[in-house]
Order: C-alpha cells, then structure tokens, then sequence
C-alpha cells in the first residue's frame, strides 16, 4: 500500500466525540502519542518472531485508536497486516508493512502535536 505524503490526521471524529472541549482533545491525543512507540515496538517484535496471534491482536487493538485521530490511511494498512497475520497469508509483507506503519505513525505524531500546539 503506497501512502501519499498529504495530511495524515483529520480530528473531525476526535472534536465532535469531545464536544469541541479543547483539554479532551488534548487528552486524547496525548494519550495516543504516549502510547503509539510501544504499540509499534510490540508489532516489531511480535513480527520478528513471527508471532502472528500477537501482530494480530495489537492491530486489532490499535484501530481505534487511529480512528479517534482520524488516521484513515493507516487505519486501511492496520487492517492489511491484521487480516495477513489472521490468515497467515503473505506474512513475508508483514514487517515490510510495519516498517511503513512505523514511519507514517512518526509523521502523524508530529502532525498532532503540531495540533495540539493549535489548541493552547
């Protein structure tokens, strides 16, 4: 899955489930930057250990997450790596798969704090 370089978050999802309160919205996306190194780390090495149950379990567990920030380009390549490690088809993809996840994930995290800047 190729991903363009174009905007990666849109809070639309995240300021109307907060009623537009800017300290939830804070909340949230600081939550989810906190969180989103060890969710990648914990892919890498169930990934590299070809634990396929794991890998799915974490994408299955991170998806909302990416859907309160908006992230729906990455929510699609979540969805390809938990169904490959569901099925355990085309796991050579996988960490390639993840490797993009991780990197696109770097550039929506400076995105929200670049919003969360805008908020205060």
């Amino acid at each position: 899955m190729k991903i363009d370089n174009g905007t990666l978050i849109d809070l639309t999802f995240l300021k109307r489930f907060a009623a537009g309160n800017p300290e939830k919205i804070s909340k949230y996306i600081n939550m989810f930057i906190g969180a989103s190194d060890d969710h990648i780390k914990n892919l890498e090495e169930s990934a590299s250990k070809k634990d396929w149950n794991s890998v799915r379990a974490t994408c299955h567990a991170i998806k909302p997450q990416y859907t309160y920030m908006g992230i729906k380009k990455l929510e699609l390549l979540i969805n390809q790596i938990e169904d490959a490690a569901n099925t355990a088809s085309n796991v050579e993809e996988i960490p390639v798969q993840i490797k993009q996840l991780k990197d696109q994930t770097t550039l929506a995290v400076h995105e929200l704090q670049m919003a969360l800047n805008s908020l205060s």
